[in-house]
């Protein structure tokens, strides 16, 4: 593949494995404890995960398998280039993080420069 001797990390073979496992570790640091423990019932309230409205369906298969419920899925308009509007996912984070949702974000995100 041409990949330098000092290349560390992971090639999937799938984009659907390659997501699966990004939302686990997205899982993991919003929910420590989770692999032990599980996804408790109570009084964790409802997470987010925030994708572009043209996200591949394995976004979707992914947060069923992971047990984050479908409902948490939060598609984000796209401008004309099809780039996820950082204006719109402001809108949405701040308007999830009023109504009591876990975004797992610990900031508002930057609009491109």
């Amino acid at each position: 593949m041409g990949l330098p001797d000092t290349f560390e990390g992971v090639i999937y073979d799938t984009v659907s494995i390659s997501t699966l496992h990004a939302l686990a570790a997205a899982r993991e640091a919003a929910v420590p404890g989770v692999r032990d423990h599980g996804l408790p019932r109570r009084g964790l309230g409802q997470m987010r995960i925030y994708c572009s409205e043209h996200a591949h369906s394995s976004v979707d298969r992914a947060i069923i398998l992971l047990g984050l419920g479908h409902r948490s899925l939060r598609r984000i308009a796209v401008d004309n280039q099809f780039r996820l509007r950082a204006d719109v996912l402001g809108d949405a984070i701040a308007d999830d993080r009023a109504a009591g949702r876990m975004c797992g974000c610990t900031s508002t995100p930057r609009t491109p420069e």
